[in-house]
């Protein structure tokens, strides 16, 4: 075909648009190795996710759009249950309705905390301290010493309160001491008691029931109202702004690329002699596709014949 011919065939559409079906087909046709490899994959993510970019993206894109489906779910006033199918939230549920069995040696490194240690010790305190209260000696009718001990004295005088005031007082010091050396050589038995006690089968089902309870709250809870509780306890902003650095951080490790090596290998073992044709559920998704890369790509065909680097490109008739 003459240059002249070619350039009249592509300028029309009919002929650019079967020009353009047939090299579709033909690309079908060829095997999935042809288009994949693993380093081709990699430079692709490289590219990509090229941490200039994503920054960008991040900025211009991503944080407006979580700004902007905020107020969309708050209009639209769906529940977060409604973005889960019936099935899955069934197997949810039935996962969660599974006892909850927790690991003692876990549970034991993580009670030996001091911050699991400092809430024992200040509630077994504070719960012998209000004991202590309950039992003080006050003015003339107050505390369970302080009847006890007039009834079993009869001591009605001034001089008389004054005596079992003291000695209540010395008994609540002396009973103080002991709940403080108490607290103190008993903490060891006290967490492995407090093990025994989370990792019994009581608990796991106690923890499961309020898996389960919660787990159906959400699911009735306004999404944009979840969306909220999220925004104001995450540092949102700062998350974001630190994503294309953390991606990045992926991307270079050499973890993460010998792992992309694998896994692409490993799915060529499976897909790569096959034709890209195979990789589509039927006929009917290949035939949308191919109308919709000829509507699109035929009038740039057309117009790349008329431009001055395709006729540049002609070799001479």
């Amino acid at each position: 075909m003459s240059n002249t011919k070619l350039v009249r065939a592509l300028g029309t559409k009919k002929h650019s648009s079967e020009l353009m079906r047939r090299l579709f087909d033909f690309l079908l046709e060829q095997p999935v190795s042809v288009f994949v490899d693993a380093e081709r994959v990699l430079n692709h993510l490289d590219r990509a996710l090229d941490e200039r970019l994503t920054d960008r993206w991040v900025r211009e894109h991503l944080q407006p759009s979580l700004e902007r489906e905020r107020e969309r779910s708050e209009r639209r006033g769906d529940l977060v249950g409604d973005w889960l199918s019936e099935d899955l939230q069934e197997l949810l549920r039935a996962l969660l309705a599974k006892p909850v069995d927790l690991n003692p040696e876990f549970v034991s490194r993580a009670v030996q905390e001091g911050s699991v240690k400092h809430m024992l010790r200040s509630v077994v305190e504070e719960t012998l301290d209000r004991f202590l209260t309950t039992i003080r000696p006050s003015g003339s009718g107050g505390g369970l010493l302080g009847s006890v001990g007039r009834g079993a004295l009869g001591f009605a005088s001034r001089a008389g309160k004054g005596i079992l005031g003291q000695l209540g007082g010395q008994v609540e010091e002396q009973l103080r001491g002991a709940v403080g050396g108490f607290v103190e050589t008993s903490a060891t038995a006290m967490l492995d008691r407090l093990v025994a006690i989370i990792t019994s089968d009581e608990m796991a089902q106690h923890l499961s029931d309020t898996g389960l309870s919660a787990f159906d709250s959400l699911m009735e809870r306004p999404t944009h109202t979840v969306l909220e509780f999220i925004e104001g306890r995450a540092p949102m902003e700062e998350i974001l702004d630190l994503l294309p650095a953390q991606l990045s951080h992926i991307l270079n490790s050499e973890a993460f690329r010998s792992a992309v090596r694998e896994e692409v290998v490993a799915g060529l073992e499976v897909e790569g002699d096959k034709p890209i044709r195979e990789l589509f559920a039927d006929d009917a998704q290949i035939d949308a596709l191919r109308a919709e890369v000829v509507s699109v790509t035929t009038p740039l065909l057309q117009a790349f014949s008329k431009s001055d680097p395709f006729r540049s490109w002609l070799p001479d008739d």
